[in-house]
């Protein structure tokens, strides 16, 4: 049976963070897109919104990974998260 292209794409991501380099990159990923701060900036509408579109690309890889949000704090690498 042939994949479709979006079969492949999902089956790629999870073949990428299946591996302890894939979970690596995870965990940094989650630092830098600020999971754990705030993405609303008062009076800085572009920062929060830039905040919100960090985030939504790291919702994206763990809604194709099937992650439950339990096991997101399984992914900090440090107690700081490492970006600021």
């Amino acid at each position: 049976m042939v994949k479709t292209l979006e079969e492949q794409v999902l089956q790629a991501y999870k073949n990428i963070f299946a591996t302890s380099d894939g979970r690596l990159v995870l965990q940094d990923l989650r630092g830098f897109c600020g999971i754990q701060a705030p993405s609303f900036i008062p009076g800085e509408p572009d920062t929060t919104a830039c905040n919100e579109g960090h985030k939504m690309v790291f919702w994206h890889i763990l809604e194709l990974l099937e992650e439950q949000e339990e096991n997101i704090e399984e992914l900090s690498l440090t107690d700081n998260e490492g970006y600021e």
